[in-house]
């Protein structure tokens, strides 16, 4: 099974927040049972943003302990995609629903693949499980069991 993961529920992999441990249950499954993460290649930049303001702006987080980081998200074995062949998807996502082109760009990926896009933005999953396969933190393993069995 592919999921496509975004930086919210990512960088919880390493940095101790809400919906850490959940995060980092996601990884191990898709680790040990050969599944599939996948990401736009947005997805790294996205993800050097976030460590930037909580190193810079919230102090979370040491200098060191940000590269660290990153480097860790960068070999954590999630496939990028090209943002190119998924723009146009993309553009008319966000058009469409109101959100961002940005995360726009993973949901142009779970259509293109077929797959679930779980994310830690309860915002974001709410405003599109109507309309995409569209998980949170807080119910992946119902997801994509439901998603497995065809549903």
């Amino acid at each position: 099974m592919t999921v496509v993961v975004d930086s919210s529920a990512a960088v919880k992999w390493y940095v101790p927040e809400d919906d850490a441990e959940s995060a980092v249950k996601l990884r191990d499954w898709a680790v040990a049972g050969g599944h599939r993460l996948e990401a736009p290649e947005y997805f790294l930049v996205e993800i050097a943003a976030v460590l930037w303001k909580k190193t810079v702006i919230m102090r979370q987080l040491k200098v060191e302990d940000c590269a660290a980081i990153l480097g860790e998200i960068g070999g954590s074995g999630v496939a990028t995609v090209p943002d190119r062949i998924l723009l146009e998807d993309a553009l008319d996502i966000a058009i469409e629903t109101g959100v961002t082109v940005y995360d726009s760009l993973y949901l142009a990926l779970a259509q293109k693949t077929g797959s679930c896009f779980v994310t830690a933005d309860t915002g974001l999953q709410r405003k599109l499980a109507v309309r995409f396969r569209v998980a949170g933190l807080h119910n992946w393993e119902k997801v994509l069991s439901k998603a497995a069995k065809g549903g």
